[in-house]
């Protein structure tokens, strides 16, 4: 990537679609490999495409994650204590089992379905079963609460981190390879006295041989990559602190640049401005810029970002009268060398953050309103 001054431009995004929710609930969107867009809530779920409502649900008990979609569009939610599955053309039940205290639902890279769930008496666990609910196999977290970011796949497995330590686990349940504690804390050029940690990031994929893990300890925040071929580990130290949201682009072979909120500036008494960088492999600054708006999320397209930052809902509706909030919520797309595509305004709390798609559009909800804009 070939660094270049930050370039400025005002410029509106080309409106694809957009369309009213049945439900204004904030939310999650959720893309499916045939084109639809899942808008989730609460208390309910929708399927889109091509800006046409295909159906709409109400959900079985509360549920408060994102929707895990398989391969061939079936849309799996926690609701209350059930897992729910549902068609991709109508919306209706196929699958139904119990999943009491369940979180973290996503779908295996060889078709089942991963959750953890906290146990009354016993130690929390994380479960591998099929669409069905036949069980697979089951691991003991030896924790009372369950995992705290979701599994991510990597290599045909998937990576998670519990008990102090970075575990990859197989199909069938056993483990390819792990990075204790230890392991980290000799990264750290002055070791803990105390050994609690705890993930303030998921793992993100950099290459099909490292991910990216942030890790908190009693003495602040760290960011690791860990390289399995090489079995290394090493900090992963910017110039300037890389806090969330971030965001992870793969590049060919073991290449990656990491997107991340900088550190705030007061720019004038009572103004503040946040940063955002671009850092390659080793850390060092590609380019940075600074926005008149806190980040609230960061997700990588092919060949650019999309940055968004918004107020909670309630905070917009109490205080956006007063006018001190009225330029915040905003959707913009920033190139691989920190120029700007387009920008977007948003006259109300951002409900659905942005998600994009594989020719980089993207889709996003305010006030209700589903909007899709192009790439370009």
């Amino acid at each position: 990537m070939n660094p270049s001054f930050p370039i400025r431009a005002e410029i509106a995004p080309r409106v694809l679609w957009s369309i009213d929710l049945p439900s204004q609930d904030a939310g999650y969107l959720t893309l499916t490999e045939n084109g639809s867009v899942i808008a989730s809530s609460t208390n309910s779920t929708t399927s889109l495409t091509q800006g046409r409502l295909s159906w709409n649900v109400n959900t079985a008990g509360p549920s408060y994650e994102e929707p895990a979609v398989t391969t061939d569009g079936r849309v799996y939610r926690i609701e209350g204590e059930y897992v729910i599955g549902r068609e991709p053309e109508s919306g209706n039940i196929v699958n139904q089992f119990p999943a009491p205290m369940a979180s973290g639902l996503t779908v295996a890279p060889w078709g089942d379905l991963m959750y953890s769930s906290a146990q009354l008496r016993d130690s929390a666990i994380l479960q591998c079963v099929s669409l069905e609910g036949e069980a697979r196999w089951t691991k003991s977290l030896n924790s009372k609460s369950p995992l705290a970011a979701t599994p991510q796949p990597l290599r045909g497995g998937v990576v998670a981190y519990y008990d102090g330590a970075l575990r990859a686990l197989s199909q069938d349940g056993t483990e390819s390879w792990r990075v204790d504690r230890e392991g980290f804390y000799a990264s750290l050029e002055n070791i803990p006295t105390t050994l609690h940690d705890n993930l303030w990031m998921h793992p993100r994929k950099l290459s099909e041989n490292a991910i990216l893990v942030g890790l908190e300890w009693d003495s602040g925040r760290s960011l690791y990559v860990v390289e399995i071929e090489n079995s290394r580990i090493y900090p992963y130290v910017p110039t300037d602190p890389a806090n969330a949201p971030l965001a992870v682009f793969s590049g060919s072979g073991d290449d990656f640049c990491v997107a991340a909120q900088g550190p705030p500036l007061q720019a004038l008494e009572m103004q503040w401005e946040w940063g955002i960088q671009l850092l390659d492999r080793r850390a060092e600054t590609v380019w940075k810029k600074q926005l008149r708006s806190e980040l609230s999320r960061i997700i990588a397209g092919k060949n650019g970002l999309v940055v968004s930052g918004t107020p909670s809902k309630e905070r917009w509706l109490k205080y956006s009268g007063w006018g001190d909030v009225t330029s915040i919520p905003y959707v913009k797309y920033l190139n691989l060398d920190g120029s700007e595509r387009w920008h977007w305004g948003c006259p109300g709390a951002i409900t659905h953050f942005p998600v994009i798609d594989l020719e980089e559009n993207v889709y996003f909800a305010f006030q209700g309103r589903l909007h899709a804009l192009a790439a370009n």
